[in-house]
């Protein structure tokens, strides 16, 4: 008896050893599937990982064909209350109805992600400022006239914007800091409004 309950629970532990392996390789093909995503669950739009690789290309275009490009970075304004006054679910129900409406406004050319959090970002392929803010204008427009809705209550929201281009700035990462100092200006001096510099 002891020698076969003995076998019995070698075979057992050879299992759970056998059971654990092929869990741990489906965890790391997970992470892996995870890190090779490009899209933002909640949003369906592109998350930073590909605005990244999307920036690094128009920026090679930028060196070498003299396409410029803009960035647009959006900021929900007092994002927070949202989620304090009706909860994350209406949160989320709001993020994803302001992405639907960057990415009607954008055209097929330009790339729209979600930067993190309620920040998201729109690299507007040959565009300069100007024309970026144009593009700013009409998302903050629909934002302040849309009827954001979350079980029967109106949730009212502004966006703060900053834009910056390429082709006056040195680098692609200059692009981005400068658009992300814009956008702060934007938010403490009134929300709702568009910060954008030549």
């Amino acid at each position: 008896n002891t020698q076969c309950l003995s076998k019995d629970l070698k075979d057992h532990t050879s299992d759970i050893n056998t059971l654990s392996a092929k869990i741990r390789k489906l965890e790391k093909e997970l992470e892996v599937a995870k890190e090779e995503s490009k899209e933002d669950f909640l949003t369906k739009l592109y998350n930073k990982r590909a605005l990244d690789e999307v920036m690094n290309i128009k920026d090679y275009e930028y060196e070498r064909y003299a396409r410029n490009y803009s960035i647009a970075m959006f900021d929900l304004d007092l994002f927070k209350n949202v989620n304090d006054n009706y909860g994350h679910d209406a949160g989320d129900a709001v993020l994803a109805a302001f992405a639907r409406i960057l990415k009607k406004e954008a055209r097929a050319v330009d790339t729209v992600g979600r930067f993190g959090g309620e920040e998201f970002m729109v690299i507007l392929s040959d565009t300069d400022t100007k024309n970026g803010a144009i593009y700013a204008e009409k998302v903050r427009t629909k934002v302040q006239n849309a009827r954001f809705m979350y079980k029967g209550e109106r949730i009212e929201l502004t966006v703060s914007v900053g834009v910056s281009q390429r082709k006056t700035n040195t680098s692609l990462e200059n692009v981005i800091k400068l658009a992300d100092e814009e956008l702060y200006i934007a938010k403490h001096t009134g929300k709702g409004k568009i910060e954008s510099v030549n």
